[in-house]
């Protein structure tokens, strides 16, 4: 993995899509405490990009798919190169939002795996 020297794909799979969803929100989380460096900012989403690239290839219960379809249409690479350029507050706020609802997700996929 490009922006994840340590990881391997097979290795993120393995921790299962919960995982995965919350270290996304973790990069969005990273991206919002230093959103007074956008280059860290740029890094950070992109890690980011790299680990939805993976959680969109595990198949996951339909309702949670159909819900992420919005946000991952948000995180476009393009959209977010914008918002890194951004002022600091916007991007705090709108990285926090994603970091906020990828939380949520690995929470849902969790319950569905739990069920």
């Amino acid at each position: 993995m490009k922006n994840h020297k340590s990881l391997t794909i097979e290795g993120l799979t393995d921790k299962g899509p919960s995982k995965i969803a919350l270290m996304v929100a973790s990069e969005f989380y990273r991206a919002a405490a230093g959103a007074d460096y956008p280059a860290d900012v740029a890094s950070c989403f992109k890690r980011a990009r790299e680990l939805m690239g993976v959680l969109e290839t595990i198949p996951l219960p339909e309702d949670i798919a159909s819900d992420l379809r919005s946000i991952y249409t948000a995180c476009r690479e393009t959209l977010l190169d914008k918002v890194a350029r951004q002022p600091s507050e916007e991007v705090k706020e709108i990285a926090e939002d994603f970091a906020q609802r990828f939380d949520l997700f690995g929470k849902r996929l969790a319950m569905a795996n739990a069920a």
